[in-house]
């Protein structure tokens, strides 16, 4: 018979999910209860599959009338990164919006879910650029000062999920080397 045992590893366990009690996981719409912000150029929609309870008294199965499963997203920071879950170090230290949804451009069914593609929304390179686009995501240059800032940023978060072993030490090296190769780190 095997016996669990709770472990010293269990303790520095990370929940690796949004929930609706710490208010990462939210409805979809209306914008302002999921946190995307108002991005110049993008488009939210809060689109997604919509799920129906179905008749398990009939083959086959259909879905009952008025009756849909309540579809939750993850709630998002100021910039638009899902918050809840593993951050990965990109989040954690960003040069963009990164989003797990995309809509279709001007010409291609416009303004239409964009099936499992997701889209990276850069952040201005100046506060001058920012506001003149009107975008309420602060600048490169309002975040990092100069270009050991945006390295440190990215080195603190890696070495941060490996603390919480969701990245091997190679992989914090790897990271922090190529966020040194970045544009904006030079």
């Amino acid at each position: 018979m095997w016996v669990y045992r709770r472990s010293a590893l269990d303790a520095t366990a990370v929940r690796t999910y949004p929930t609706v009690k710490d208010g990462t996981l939210v409805a979809a719409l209306p914008q302002a209860s999921q946190g995307f912000p108002a991005i110049p150029g993008v488009t939210y929609n809060g689109w997604h599959f919509k799920v129906h309870l179905l008749d398990n008294t009939q083959l086959p199965r259909v879905p009952i009338p008025g009756k849909e499963y309540v579809v939750l997203v993850p709630r998002t920071d100021p910039d638009g990164n899902d918050l809840g879950g593993i951050r990965t170090a990109d989040v954690q230290a960003p040069i963009a919006t990164y989003t797990g949804w995309a809509v279709r451009r001007a010409g291609f069914a416009e303004g239409e879910d964009c099936g499992l593609q997701g889209q990276m929304i850069p952040f201005a390179a100046t506060r001058a650029e920012r506001i003149a686009r009107g975008d309420p995501r602060p600048s490169i240059e309002e975040r990092y000062p100069n270009p050991g800032a945006y390295v440190a940023a990215v080195k603190k978060a890696a070495a941060d999920l490996a603390r919480q072993r969701l990245l091997l030490d190679e992989d914090v090296q790897e990271i922090v080397r190529k966020a040194a190769e970045k544009p904006i780190a030079r």
